[in-house]
């Protein structure tokens, strides 16, 4: 058979068809690009999708849709608010995993994913719909909003700590002991034992527990005279103290001469001490003359 016996041997309505007919010289195409062209439109056919009609459904549209996002990359439609279906194929082409537990969650220096639980979050972002990159851009700024948050507290609490120790000068670390002894006592609870060891419990916290155990060791007054008596002053009760001494009617911290003038001018250095806790104990005492 020769090379174009292939083409008269096809029944003559087939031989106008554009698959067999012959090329512009009038010859007939050679019998393996005709092959070659029926494959490739199959193929072509297999992979098309049709364009709806101006009398399609909404429901036809909708497959349309679908169809057409799945088979072409990168192609995105905008669905509609209720059309659930699509709009979760949209997602998933964007990122969205298929299930809560398909979210990965960002390497944050000091963070160990394996003892926090995050199953809930997981479970949220899947309901809002967020693609991979917006769950890891969420968890990161809840962390750092956490971190910041924690950061300015301890500071405040810090702050606050330091103009409680300023207040009770030499007394602070007696009455932090009497405020921990009071708690242990009541059987705290074991945040606020813990939150007071590691110097974290709110210095109001703590002046509170303090007059908490005043009032149940020595009915309050009763308890800040004997608080007095031992020596452990603030400031302020320094002060107090200083007038006193200054003010007794026999003079005898101004009088040499007096049997009690060394013990008083003794004390006043103390009690002076204790009232300016940041003062120059020598230069206190070189004012007095002593």
């Amino acid at each position: 058979m020769g090379e174009d016996n292939w083409y008269e041997s096809i029944p003559e309505p087939l031989r106008t068809a554009s698959f067999f007919k012959p090329g512009d010289d009038g010859k007939p195409k050679p019998l393996e690009q005709v092959i070659a062209d029926i494959n490739g439109a199959a193929a072509h056919l297999g992979n098309s999708i049709r364009i709806p009609g101006p009398d399609a459904g909404d429901e036809d549209v909708a497959r349309f849709r679908l169809k057409a996002v799945e088979k072409i990359p990168g192609l995105m439609v905008v669905p509609s608010e209720d059309d659930e279906e699509t709009m979760t194929t949209v997602l998933r082409s964007m990122g969205m995993p298929e299930k809560p537990d398909g979210y990965k969650l960002p390497e944050i220096e000091g963070v160990d994913w394996s003892n926090v639980d995050t199953g809930g979050m997981r479970a949220q972002a899947h309901a809002m719909g967020m693609t991979q990159r917006q769950f890891a851009a969420m968890v990161k700024a809840q962390h750092d909003e956490r971190s910041t948050l924690q950061e300015r507290q301890t500071h405040e609490i810090q702050e606050g700590l330091s103009a409680l120790r300023k207040e009770w000068g030499s007394a602070f670390d007696e009455r932090v002991s009497k405020v921990r002894a009071t708690l242990e006592n009541m059987d705290a609870p074991d945040y606020l034992m813990s939150m007071l060891e590691a110097g974290t419990l709110p210095a109001a916290d703590i002046a509170f527990f303090h007059k908490v155990a005043d009032a149940i060791g020595a009915e309050g007054s009763e308890g800040a005279n004997q608080e007095r008596n031992a020596g452990t002053l603030t400031p302020d009760q320094a002060l107090d103290a200083l007038s006193e001494l200054e003010n007794r009617a026999d003079r005898a911290l101004f009088d040499a001469a007096h049997p009690d003038h060394e013990r008083l001018v003794k004390r006043r250095l103390e009690l002076m001490k204790l009232a300016y806790p940041e003062s120059d104990t020598g230069n206190l005492r070189s004012s007095f003359g002593g």
